[in-house]
């Protein structure tokens, strides 16, 4: 993504999750609206796809990037480029061995190396990072790693929702699944299982949890206790969801910005936050965003 003055953004990537009734789609994860966008050249907004590879032009509104211009492209890379790239499966054919990421179709043959995942593991909504060439529109998978988190938290836990799975670390909604994976240091018994060490948790732990950035939660892929904190401080390294005049919001955390600065900082910049809860229950950082 380009910023250029005045929150304008220039963003490249492939349309996802299209809503021609809406006029909305997604790009990279981002949210775009299109409602008042025109087409480039001899472009017909009409004729946007999922899987289509496009460059949108336009501002930031909250959250979402309102498009003025949306161009379409040819494909995000060269024939015989080194490419990396991460995010969830979709499309998985476990016969023709394909699936796609960010609109991407992926190819696995007899010399894809797994590491931290197999083969069977592959499935639709499983976040995977392929390394690989990309030919002729297909990239070639050389290698895929399976579960590599885009956000770590490290802090408290406030509330337990034992029957759905779901935590609230220092104001951050996490979301356990059948895959995330749970340490206890404390615990020197390996023959725990699971719902013993979920029902093992217990409000005020501290914990360290690693997992995927959603819109308004963090999927844990790992969770792993700690001692606690001398300090109450709390760290949070993820994608910045929104700005606000005086604070700056995560998956629907908003922490306030207190006596520290917030500029610089652009919507979808990932950060290092170090904050703690006030005596009036708010969330505020204790020193500037670390890039």
């Amino acid at each position: 993504m380009d910023f250029d003055d005045d929150n304008e953004v220039e963003l490249e990537g492939v349309v996802q999750n299209l809503d021609a009734m809406a006029q909305t789609f997604t790009i990279n994860g981002f949210n775009v609206d299109y409602q008042l966008a025109t087409g480039d050249d001899d472009f017909d907004l009409d004729d946007l796809s999922n899987g289509m590879t496009v460059e949108v032009e336009g501002y930031l509104q909250g959250a979402t990037l309102m498009a003025r211009e949306i161009d379409d492209e040819d494909d995000l890379f060269d024939d015989n480029d080194d490419v990396e790239i991460s995010g969830d499966i979709y499309d998985y054919d476990s016969t023709a061995r394909t699936f796609r990421i960010n609109g991407v179709l992926v190819q696995i043959d007899g010399d894809t190396d797994f590491d931290d995942i197999s083969a069977g593991s592959l499935q639709d909504g499983v976040f995977v990072k392929v390394e690989g060439d990309y030919r002729n529109g297909v990239l070639l998978a050389d290698e895929i790693e399976g579960r590599e988190g885009d956000a770590e938290l490290d802090g408290q836990i406030e509330q337990i929702d034992l029957s759905n799975e779901l935590l609230v670390v220092s104001g951050v909604r996490v979301q356990l699944t059948a895959n995330t994976l749970i340490d206890d240091d404390d615990d020197d018994d390996d023959r725990r299982n699971r719902v013993d060490d979920i029902n093992a948790f217990n409000v005020g732990d501290y914990v360290e949890v690693e997992g995927r950035q959603r819109a308004d939660y963090l999927e844990a892929f790992t969770i792993e206790r700690e001692d606690g904190d001398d300090d109450d401080d709390f760290e949070l390294e993820a994608r910045v969801d929104a700005l606000g005049s005086n604070s700056v919001t995560f998956m629907n955390l908003e922490i306030l910005q207190g006596n520290f600065s917030l500029s610089g900082v652009r919507v979808g910049d990932e950060v290092e936050a170090e904050y703690r809860k006030t005596t009036g229950g708010q969330y505020e950082l204790v020193e500037n965003l670390d890039d």
